[in-house]
């Protein structure tokens, strides 16, 4: 099967590829190594082939500590020494990651299992040091860290540890961020003095969404390179079980997201990207100058360079001559071989959104809080009966039941986290987004929610205008509350609040908050 896996890959010269292997196929026997096993086949015929990007490895054999993941210093310089021999084996490869999220407990074993995560990352930073120490390692890159997440508060502990001083990149697996939000996520993450100088690395990504896979790549690779991710890789290449879309279906050929991944990997790469961001609600990039994507708030949108063509995100054609943007396809258009520019060969509809807090999320560097007060988008703060709690950024796995993304918290209210799409209450708190408007006029406000089936009693939705008038609503479940008209004067506010309602208990929720122009959105309808 490998090897007509493998004449698919040259078919269509997929390259930079993310593998694997695994310590105890290799090592049988104490300082004893292998080179034959089936295991290493595609390995070695692709590492010929220079098509390896990085090579993962995993520090457990059962031939040390039970096949544990090794924590001992005779343990981890086995470890360090396998490493060594396989860079020996395989000059071709460049980069070696070492460990795979070892931020969480589904790839380690053992005492290792029983560590907190930043206990954990000490125990990274020893495997790195003893593997930075083999000679065979001082002309290849490391990959360090290896997060599930951008969990910057475990990250932030591998550096302060000392394994910055080890590692050429930080590897990550952002699964549990939406793609809007990898730029600023990964902003906090540089905040670190000690990730200067160092890549940021996307070693696996995917989905298990058959019909939205296809935007769901074209979203990341936009965001990530407006974050300067210096690679990313599709996770998986053929089909594993795990119901994550491939780029090889089970008969071989490409699948939709793997054709999209296959143009990408003929006209993305290497190119550079601009970004196109008109306002804070709509998203794209240009690669290079023939291939471009667009999403965002809803509206309508016209081709006005006859050169280029749209295409749905699989590269199929597009059925109707009417073109519109949408939050969860992306709209994907492609050159004869004139250069695209969006700003001028797309002309975008009216859309009636004047805030979003998705769109609109705020993680304040340090010295700051959520009560910016800018123009556009919300302030948020806490309330505890009379007092005003400011919301601050949190790097997110700082501490157990924490989010592994960066977060808005606050140090007296310790359970509750705010993220883009979500809030967990955590006690006798009230959450307050307030707009402020720009011009005289009247909106609506939405309110979008999934209340935990935990909580008892749901949640309570308060909007307050600034003449003093209120309406409040309760929400339990799947729903989206919608308030007003409203009219608001130019720098009027109004505040949105979720409360706890009578109980406290088990009050997390999704969220999102929208304002919208109630005469735009008439005259979309």
């Amino acid at each position: 099967m490998y090897r007509k896996l493998l004449k698919r890959i040259n078919d269509f010269d997929l390259r930079s590829l993310r593998t694997g292997v695994v310590w105890g196929r290799v090592e049988r026997q104490p300082g004893a190594y292998v080179w034959n096993d089936p295991s290493l086949l595609a390995t070695t015929a692709l590492s010929r082939q220079e098509r390896i990007g990085s090579l993962t490895v995993y520090p457990g054999n059962k031939l040390f500590e039970g096949g544990d993941t090794v924590v001992t210093d005779a343990g981890i310089a086995s470890f360090a020494a396998f490493v060594g021999e396989m860079a020996a084996k395989f000059p071709e490869i460049e980069t070696f990651q070492i460990g795979n999220e070892f931020n969480s407990t589904s790839f380690v074993k053992g005492p290792a299992k029983e560590m907190s995560p930043l206990e954990r990352a000490h125990l990274h930073v020893r495997h790195l040091a003893a593997i930075d120490a083999q000679p065979t390692m001082a002309d290849r890159r490391i990959l360090g860290v290896s997060a599930h997440s951008v969990a910057a508060g475990y990250i932030w502990e591998v550096l302060d540890a000392g394994g910055a001083d080890y590692i050429d990149a930080v590897s990550l697996h952002p699964y549990t961020s939406r793609p809007e939000q990898i730029p600023d996520e990964l902003e906090v993450l540089r905040r670190h003095p000690k990730m200067r100088g160092l890549d940021i690395e996307i070693t696996e990504f995917g989905t298990t969404d058959v019909d939205g896979a296809p935007s769901f790549f074209w979203k990341h690779m936009c965001m990530m390179a407006a974050a300067n991710v210096r690679r990313a890789v599709w996770y998986p290449l053929e089909v594993r079980g795990d119901n994550y879309v491939p780029v090889f279906g089970p008969d071989l050929k490409l699948t939709p997201t793997g054709r999209a991944i296959e143009l990408a990997g003929r006209v993305v790469s290497g190119q550079p990207t601009e970004v196109f961001r008109p306002d804070p609600f709509t998203y794209g990039c240009t690669f290079g100058e023939t291939l471009a994507v667009v999403w965002g708030a809803p509206r309508s949108a016209k081709l006005l360079n006859p050169a280029i063509t749209a295409l749905e995100p699989d590269l199929s054609e597009r059925e109707g001559a009417e073109l519109s943007l949408s939050r969860d396809s992306v709209l994907l258009l492609q050159s004869d071989g004139a250069p695209i520019d969006l700003a001028t060969d797309l002309e975008l509809g009216p859309h009636h959104v004047l805030a979003d807090s998705f769109d609109q999320f705020v993680r304040p560097p340090a010295g700051e809080d959520a009560m910016t007060g800018s123009t556009g988008g919300f302030d948020r703060f806490l309330r505890r009966d009379d007092e005003i709690l400011p919301l601050g950024t949190c790097p997110g796995q700082e501490k157990p039941h924490t989010p592994w993304r960066p977060y808005l918290c606050n140090a007296e209210a310790p359970r509750f986290a705010l993220s883009p799409r979500s809030v967990v209450l955590g006690g006798k708190l009230e959450l307050s987004h307030v707009y402020h408007a720009q011009t005289d006029g009247s909106v609506m406000v939405d309110v979008e929610l999934g209340v935990h089936e935990i909580s008892s009693d749901g949640l309570g939705v308060s909007v307050v205008a600034e003449d003093g008038t209120l309406e409040r609503k309760l929400a339990s479940g799947a729903e989206t509350l919608e308030f007003g008209p409203i009219h608001l004067l130019d720098g009027q506010t109004v505040t949105i609040s979720i409360d706890p309602n009578q109980s406290a208990a088990g009050d997390r929720s999704l969220l999102r908050v929208r304002v919208r122009d109630a005469i735009q959105d008439n005259a979309l309808q």
